[in-house]
């Protein structure tokens, strides 16, 4: 039987989930959580490469307002190896799969990238794609898969989903 008038001994607090007092302080923290995120910089390596002929002007825009350079490199001149020794300081590949030809031509070359710079988030843009997809399902090829004519809010999020992607498909490799 519990007995109400012994106070009863608090349960210790597990270091590792803190407790917040009020929802105003569950607000503060989620809030500052939240600000830290959007605080980060969308391109820190300062760098975006377009295979293609020409990029889409949203790129060239995104480019301008992180203060980032764009590539726009044809496949032919775009190396492998090269991507592979200059990893660290490309923060995107995107692939425009309708400059790139056929489905199979596309595909080769982002698995080609994919085996010499695994670590390279790789988007691919294609006319011929349904949708968006930002999920895992195309990692052995691309990490994010864009359909053309999309806007720089579908590309900014795209570039986050394609951290994440390659992040996880790094972990998957191990």
């Amino acid at each position: 039987m519990l007995n109400l008038a012994i106070p009863q001994k608090p349960k210790a607090v597990r270091q590792d989930h803190p407790v917040l007092g009020s929802r105003q302080s569950l607000y503060q923290a989620l809030s500052q959580r939240a600000e830290r995120v959007l605080s980060r910089n969308l391109l820190p390596k300062g760098s975006i490469v377009m295979c293609g002929e020409t990029g889409a002007v949203e790129v060239y825009g995104l480019a301008a307002r992180e203060g980032a350079s764009l590539f726009v490199v044809p496949e032919e001149h775009l190396s492998t190896q090269w991507l592979a020794d200059h990893i660290a300081d490309i923060d995107v590949l995107i692939v425009d799969g309708d400059y790139l030809g056929d489905v199979e031509d596309t595909v080769d070359f982002c698995l080609r990238v994919r085996r010499a710079a695994p670590g390279l988030p790789i988007i691919l843009v294609s006319s011929e794609m349904r949708g968006d997809d930002f999920t895992c399902e195309r990692m052995q090829a691309c990490d994010v898969s864009l359909k053309s004519a999309f806007t720089e809010n579908r590309l900014r999020a795209a570039i986050k989903a394609a951290y994440e992607n390659n992040e996880y498909f790094l972990s998957t490799r191990m």
